[in-house]
């Protein structure tokens, strides 16, 4: 550690190539006036050192600043709760949440709801943190173009939650009817009857649409929707149109 200003990162160990983007960001914006502690990266804990008994709770004593980087996943991991209350409650410093990858600022859990909360991809809340650093520092804001950070967050994004999409479309199908996952998991063609309303027939058309590439198919969706649900064998002469390879 230094004597420069401690700038304090809270994330899980899945999201630390955010962080480490993020720390550099920051670190290069105020031209290395700042630390960003990211626990995850090796350069702020060295190899061999404790986790929590030196570097983290140091970082915790010392920073100016916490910035926690909030997703659906990290917001449920007692660590994260545990490091704002440590930083910020305690010590009465000034506490961010920063959402991304499905989480929003209006859906954060208690305690961190009660906090002024962000996105960290959209400018507005970047350019609203930036004035934070820069009193904790005593400088000026600096001016800075977030349009590289932001692409790189909203394609760590798109890495980050591509499973859980996948797994949602999966669950979406086997809620429908369960013999479809059997098929895709052997990669055998399936022929199926829809005894469901239109709006389950939309849905597994368009969860197969969504799948397409992903996994090899033909799926045949044949009548027997009520006669009430118009549109139904329209939706079933789509899918049974398609080959999904």
């Amino acid at each position: 550690m230094t004597d420069k200003k401690i700038v304090f990162l809270s994330h899980i160990f899945e999201e630390r190539e955010l962080a480490i983007h993020f720390k550099s960001l920051i670190e290069d914006s105020f031209l290395d006036l700042i630390d960003v502690f990211v626990s995850s990266d090796d350069r702020s804990i060295g190899l061999g050192r404790k986790w929590l008994n030196n570097d983290i709770t140091h970082a915790l004593n010392g920073c100016t600043v916490e910035l926690v980087l909030c997703s659906p996943v990290s917001v449920k991991r007692p660590w994260i709760n545990f490091e704002a209350g440590a930083a910020g409650w305690i010590r009465g410093i000034p506490v961010v949440p920063l959402c991304h990858s499905g989480m929003e600022p209006g859906k954060l859990p208690v305690p961190l709801n009660l906090l002024q909360a962000g996105k960290l991809t959209e400018t507005f809340s970047l350019k609203f943190v930036f004035p934070v650093l820069a009193n904790a520092l005593g400088s000026r804001t600096p001016r800075v173009d977030f349009s590289a950070f932001i692409q790189n967050a909203v394609d760590f994004e798109k890495k980050y939650t591509f499973w859980n999409s996948c797994n949602s479309a999966f669950q979406i199908i086997n809620n429908i009817n369960p013999q479809i996952i059997d098929a895709l998991r052997n990669q055998n063609v399936v022929s199926l009857t829809c005894s469901r309303t239109r709006d389950q027939a939309v849905q597994l058309f368009w969860r197969f649409v969504w799948l397409l590439g992903r996994v090899p198919l033909m799926c045949s969706v044949l009548g027997g929707c009520a006669a009430e649900n118009r549109g139904a064998d329209a939706v079933s002469t789509a899918i049974g149109s398609h080959k999904y390879e």
